[in-house]
């Protein structure tokens, strides 16, 4: 699998596996930057830009698989990261999902960011950019 979901922080270019993660690493590291991602719905080309951690005002939406889906994957790589993504609206996150009878919640960037931000928080270790 592709990493699809790029990060620009202070000069350099970092791939992540999910969008969920996206939104952790800049949160906890408070950082301005830029992350790319694409829609697996209409494969649309997605950008969210970040100011002190937090994405900015934006329709986009982020799919996360429900942590009870996590415990059934024998890899998380290959089998939660990849349903863990940006879309460009509710409505086209939900569909994806449905189609492919994946459990789990449509959030507002401001809202998985929190999420994010606070899973990621203990691994950066007060680390900021």
């Amino acid at each position: 699998m592709a990493d699809r979901h790029r990060i620009e922080l202070g000069g350099r270019t970092f791939w992540t596996w999910c969008a969920y993660d996206i939104l952790g690493i800049v949160g906890a590291l408070r950082a301005d930057g830029t992350a790319s991602s694409t829609s697996p719905h209409s494969g649309e080309s997605l950008e969210v830009r970040f100011h002190q951690g937090r994405p900015e005002s934006t329709s986009l939406v982020l799919f996360r698989p429900d942590d009870g889906y996590m415990s059934c994957c024998a890899n998380v790589y290959e089998d939660w990261c990849p349903n863990s993504n940006f879309f460009e609206s509710r409505e086209s996150a939900s569909t994806w999902a449905a189609a492919r009878g994946i459990p789990g919640h449509v959030m507002d960037l401001a809202e998985a960011g929190d999420l994010a931000t606070e899973n990621w928080e203990p691994l950066t270790d007060g680390l900021r950019l």
